[in-house]
């Protein structure tokens, strides 16, 4: 997450910048992971993000997840005895994006009760109720898993006991990169771009009360506003592929842009 946060995001703004020949500021919209992105990226060069982005929207932020309800918070632990094998053997990546849909495609796909039992599986991560369409199952599978690393997955694991920090690679190599036997925490205090939130009251990942922490944690003078989708049946993952997305989310979002760039 370090290296997406650290390395790939500044050079994605920048090619921005440069292809749209603009000096206006940007506005970075995330989701999940992608606002964690956003989070580290602003902690980390405060100055360069004020410089850079104009704001933040930031789609069930995923910051500390005390409060996950999801029931997989109790298998995250298992990943770092996991990942410290692979990394000893050099394994390719279990997770990457062609091994984990070879495993769930033909599973998942094969007919419609196997589809319907995959949704469940997962709707037990991103919230019971959901507002996908039967008809977009197919679909949905097609795009999902997207493909991670262990590392990359690991940092859930660091968000259910409360921590935000770098990656941990050890109190060897950890004192080697960050001069402590633990790795430095990101200070969101230090953010300077204004943030929006949204989140799913029913969302099991990221919860509502995850979502306020991190907003009331946040600078008074760069909170510029959150707002709930109460929907029962409108969970994580709905604010990309739900039914009403575009009324719940993509009309509100108008008019944040809108007041933003008005």
């Amino acid at each position: 997450v370090d290296e997406i946060a650290l390395k790939d995001v500044p050079a994605m703004l920048q090619l921005v910048k440069y292809h749209s020949g603009s000096k206006a500021k940007i506005i970075y919209i995330g989701h999940s992971l992608g606002t964690t992105a956003a989070l580290m990226y602003a902690s980390e060069y405060s100055d360069a993000a004020a410089n850079t982005v104009g704001l933040f929207v930031l789609l069930t932020p995923a910051y500390k997840l005390t409060h996950m309800r999801s029931p997989y918070r109790f298998v995250f632990p298992l990943l770092y005895p996991v990942l410290q094998i692979t990394n000893a053997l050099n394994i390719t990546p279990p997770l990457s994006r062609s091994n984990a849909r070879n495993l769930t495609q033909p599973l998942c796909l094969s007919s419609p009760p196997m589809m319907l039992l995959c949704l469940n599986a997962l709707n037990l991560f991103l919230g019971p109720f959901t507002q996908i369409a039967p008809e977009t199952i197919p679909v949905y599978f097609n795009q999902i898993p997207g493909g991670t690393s262990l590392k990359t997955f690991s940092y859930l694991t660091e968000a259910t006991r409360g921590r935000f920090r770098k990656y941990d690679y050890g109190p060897g190599r950890n004192r080697f990169l960050y001069g402590n036997d633990t790795p430095p925490e990101y200070d969101i205090t230090k953010i300077k771009v204004p943030v929006y939130i949204m989140y799913a009251a029913h969302d099991w990942s990221i919860t509502k009360e995850d979502s306020v922490n991190l907003y009331n944690s946040l600078p008074k003078e760069v909170r510029y506003g959150m707002h709930e989708v109460s929907n029962i049946n409108f969970n994580h993952y709905d604010f990309l592929f739900g039914r009403n997305s575009k009324q719940l989310v993509t009309d509100k979002l108008l008019q944040v842009l809108e007041k933003a760039t008005g």
